[in-house]
């Protein structure tokens, strides 16, 4: 119960540090709390359910509505499920693309970063046999015990969160919105693609699901990113 509810713990937390760096973001970007509150519980949709599907397909199991409960949250499907749902928003209501994709795309290191010290202090996404300087061994743990292993997930936590401060205080320096969005993507997944060599469960494989999913976003924020070398945001 205490592995649960600890896991549990830091991604509530994960996902009020989401809404509280949106709604700063909001004010920075002049958008109305209306528009928070709906976008918001729209992307927050999106994103559980995103978390959900795309851990049941990795486990290659039929996704039903008896076992759907049974499922964990996939990193990988959460930022899918933010981009499709920011994006069904942004059709529905016709809003400021550039505004709404920014603000749901630039916390999204920051979030990942939190919701991975539930991993790290559960033991679930567990990292390689490892006996050198910090490895972990956990000994209460549901996933895995009494072994030394690479802290996959809190190196995770440490680039994702210095990743977003970085990327917070550089859109704040130039005020571009599709560059920041095209960094972010970039970047986002050179860190998910380089750490997945780190968790156990990649021993064997030569690309996992969540690599091939990276490349393809690697590439797409690349390629904003050198486009929005001339485009900036305008009010």
């Amino acid at each position: 119960m205490f592995t649960v509810n600890l896991y549990s713990f830091f991604i509530l937390l994960s996902f009020l540090f989401y809404a509280i760096v949106v709604y700063f973001l909001t004010r920075k970007l002049k958008i109305s709390w209306d528009e928070y509150l709906t976008s918001f519980f729209f992307v927050f949709l999106f994103i559980f359910f995103g978390a959900k599907i795309v851990d049941g397909l990795m486990r290659g199991e039929m996704i039903t509505s008896e076992n759907f409960a049974e499922f964990g949250l996939s990193s990988v499907g959460g930022a899918i499920g933010a981009l499709i749902g920011i994006s069904l928003y942004i059709l529905f209501f016709r809003k400021n693309k550039q505004k709404f994709l920014l603000l749901y795309m630039l916390p999204l290191p920051l979030v990942y970063g939190v919701a991975k010290l539930g991993c790290f202090f559960t033991g679930c996404c567990y990292g390689v046999f490892y006996n050198g300087l910090f490895s972990v061994t956990y000994y209460h743990s549901s996933f895995v015990n009494g072994v030394s292993l690479f802290p996959v997930q809190l190196l995770e936590t440490i680039l994702n969160i210095f990743l977003f401060v970085g990327l917070y205080v550089d859109f704040i320096r130039k005020y571009n919105c599709i560059n920041t969005i095209g960094k972010t993507l970039f970047f986002v997944s050179i860190i998910k693609f380089m750490t997945d060599y780190l968790r156990a469960s990649h021993q064997g494989i030569f690309l996992s699901m969540n690599q091939m999913i990276c490349i393809f976003f690697l590439l797409i924020g690349g390629l904003i990113w050198i486009i929005s070398k001339h485009m900036y945001f305008k009010e």
